[in-house]
């Protein structure tokens, strides 16, 4: 499971407790919200990214069925819990969530996943924040589990590039990607999926040639959204293994 999302989900079991003991704390004192409403504030958003990320993590697995429900959840969301400085950010966030509720492929749901995230961006880069980033060693595995998690620590990057935003992120996960492609006889798999992977695993590789180039939010989110994709095809291929069930 992705580090983001591991941090993002911890937070939405207590994010109602902190709500509710912050808002009868000031009920009893008369206060106006201070340091205690800043940490609400910061729990909602965790939540809020968790959510966000169910949607991610479900169009990476292939999985278009739970990506509906999920996003459609984003789409109508409360915009009360979101800081009051960034209504178009809340705005473009829902109406990606609704485009990606409506898709009915990977490539679109990927890319308005990655409007999502960007919206993300957007956002704390208007309201002057900076999320935290948990760290994550490298992975010390060869083969083909070592190159797949080689991929997963990239989107990782690119991912934190879009949501922080972060050039240095962006520019490392597409850094990343910029390996060779598996030899198509190294997949774990037959001959007729083996040939239907192999072409979107070089997909992959060869967009992040043109990713590291891109400055313009929008222009890396059409970045990743289509390296999502890639990953939801190669899982679909093989659901055994790889997808669309969650692990």
């Amino acid at each position: 499971m992705h580090a983001w999302l591991r941090l993002a989900l911890i937070t939405v079991g207590v994010v109602g407790l902190a709500a509710d003991a912050g808002r009868a704390g000031r009920q009893a004192t008369g206060a106006a919200p201070s340091v205690q409403g800043d940490t609400v504030q910061a729990a909602y958003m965790k939540a809020h990214l968790g959510q966000v990320l169910v949607v991610h993590a479900a169009v990476i697995r292939g999985d278009l069925a739970a990506v509906g429900p999920a996003a459609r959840a984003l789409a109508t969301l409360d915009d009360q819990q979101f800081p009051a400085g960034a209504p178009d950010q809340v705005k473009a966030m829902k109406a990606a969530a609704a485009r990606a509720a409506d898709a009915t492929d990977a490539l679109a749901a990927g890319r308005a996943t990655a409007e999502m995230l960007t919206s993300c961006g957007n956002c704390h880069r208007t309201v002057g924040t900076r999320p935290a980033v948990p760290a994550r060693p490298r992975p010390e595995v060869g083969g083909v589990v070592g190159h797949m998690l080689e991929h997963q620590l990239a989107a990782d990057q690119l991912l934190e590039g879009l949501v922080i935003p972060s050039d240095t992120s962006w520019r490392a996960g597409a850094r990343a990607l910029m390996v060779a492609p598996l030899n198509p006889r190294e997949l774990p798999v037959d001959s007729e999926i083996r040939r239907q992977l192999a072409p979107t695993e070089e997909r992959v590789h060869r967009l992040a040639t043109d990713a590291i180039q891109a400055t313009d939010p929008l222009a890396r989110a059409g970045f990743y959204g289509q390296v999502l994709a890639g990953c939801a095809d190669c899982h679909r291929l093989h659901a055994k293994l790889w997808g669309p069930k969650p692990r």
